[in-house]
């Protein structure tokens, strides 16, 4: 009883984050974008040196692979505890990974719009898998570089332990 008690305190202190009345009680005048400062880059540098790996285009990936409407997406939509054996292609991964962080259009150098929402593009995103099975990928950390349309290879399984 007590742990849930915590949780529900931590849930009403924190609810004003889920209400539009934050801007009433909230200096936004003080954030980097209200006060001009320059936007932190699009894409995080990738270390040089790191095995980087091309991706079919995400976005032709998922018009391809995700013919469906998005009535047909929920009515169909389950739960699943079994998964098929079966290894995702690489163009699956990078419909995935585009649909989790693409970039749809670079609007300037400071600047892009994509598939997730960014408050004014302030801050960066970054996509992390780790890879047991796919076709042609080793098994491994990987990091998904979206302007580049690459994945950036960071551990093999033998560094990672992965099944």
């Amino acid at each position: 009883m007590h742990s849930t008690h915590n949780s529900d305190n931590r849930f009403d202190a924190n609810r004003i984050f889920l209400k539009d009345t934050i801007r009433q009680q909230v200096d936004f005048s003080r954030t980097g974008q209200s006060r001009q400062l320059p936007a932190p880059p699009l894409q995080k540098a990738c270390p040089p040196g790191v095995v980087r790996m091309a991706l079919p285009d995400g976005a032709a990936a998922l018009a391809r692979l995700g013919g469906m409407s998005i009535s047909e997406a929920i009515t169909r939509r389950e739960s699943v505890r079994t998964y098929a054996a079966t290894p995702l292609t690489v163009e699956e991964l990078a419909a995935l990974l585009w649909a989790t962080q693409g970039v749809r259009k670079v609007l300037s150098p400071a600047s892009a719009l994509r598939t997730v929402p960014s408050a004014g593009a302030r801050h960066a995103f970054e996509t992390y898998v780790a890879v047991s099975r796919v076709e042609g990928l080793p098994s491994g950390l990987y990091r998904y570089l979206p302007f580049d349309g690459q994945l950036a290879q960071l551990a093999v399984d033998e560094q990672i332990g992965l099944i």
